[in-house]
């Protein structure tokens, strides 16, 4: 069993789909079926079973993922250690994060410690707010971002950036011009939403109940699958949206549509690391970065 067959067996897990994590690992679909041909022979065992075009771990394979993970954590640990002695010449950093902070917050932050460390190989995964925990406490990340948590040992978590949710409308509604009593209006207006079920439309509606909004008393005309994609239809005119401050203040956002109410007291963005491992110069650095104040534009600092 070597690294590199773990590595593509870890990642034909994750992706369910044998062309797409050949796709992500940059080697051929045959060459990836043949590593994971070659574990299973090996060890006489199955780990994924073929269903149609996609594929799904056996319960032999859900089991060895964590320790595959593990494995592979622990190799990037003591690489990790070597890259340190190079001075940040060379090395890597594995960052994941929930959706609009890994869209919104983190980019022009990643872009100035690319500036900073040009040689350093820099990852950054997207994940919900569980994921988030899941990759950190396993190793596959070295740091996690993800809204306001609270985490069981050995994971720590620092607030690190104000994060509020926002009511915003299309800049020619009425609203924009004068500001409504929300409270009054909110159920006379169309709502664009995020997908049910999702963390985010849970944090959203959460945020309406604390204002003292009852979502299932407002008009919801659609539902979508992103946060960009809830403010693009708001500046397309389809209606009003709950949306974070940090997306609504990106660059892209910030003159496209009309800021109206804040729906509720700042959240934070959580910074997440594991303290049973080894902080590496690149994760020093990459906090060091972050500590030492906000990029510019996203209107969103360290509090």
């Amino acid at each position: 069993m070597t690294l590199e067959q773990l590595r593509i067996f870890v990642t034909v897990a994750e992706y369910e789909h044998m062309t797409r994590a050949a796709g992500s690992l940059n080697l051929t679909q045959s060459a990836t079926s043949a590593a994971i041909h070659a574990l299973e022979t090996r060890y006489r065992c199955r780990f994924f079973d073929r269903i149609g075009r996609r594929i799904a771990l056996t319960d032999t394979g859900r089991d060895f993922l964590p320790e595959a993970r593990e494995v592979l954590a622990r190799a990037f640990a003591a690489e990790g250690v070597l890259d340190d002695i190079a001075g940040l010449r060379r090395g890597f950093l594995r960052i994941v994060a929930t959706q609009s902070i890994a869209n919104y917050w983190l980019p022009s932050r990643l872009s100035a410690f690319r500036k900073q460390y040009p040689s350093l190989d820099l990852h950054l995964s997207i994940a919900t707010t569980k994921g988030v925990q899941g990759f950190v406490r396993d190793g596959s990340a070295d740091l996690g971002f993800a809204d306001d948590v609270v985490v069981d040992t050995p994971l720590m978590a620092d607030r690190i950036a104000a994060m509020g949710v926002i009511v915003v409308s299309p800049l020619d509604h009425p609203w924009s011009r004068s500001p409504p009593d929300l409270l009054r209006a909110a159920e006379a207006e169309c709502w664009i939403m995020r997908e049910p079920g999702t963390q985010d439309r849970r944090d959203r509606d959460d945020a309406l109940r604390t204002f003292g909004l009852m979502p299932h008393r407002l008009s919801v005309v659609l539902e979508l699958p992103s946060e960009e994609a809830v403010l693009s239809a708001v500046e397309a005119g389809a209606g009003v949206a709950a949306v974070t401050g940090i997306a609504a203040a990106s660059g892209m956002w910030s003159n496209a549509v009309s800021r109206i109410s804040t729906l509720a007291s700042p959240g934070a963005i959580t910074m997440i690391r594991n303290t049973r491992r080894a902080k590496t110069d690149a994760t020093a650095g990459f906090i060091h970065l972050i500590r030492s104040g906000s990029r510019p534009g996203d209107g969103q600092g360290a509090p």
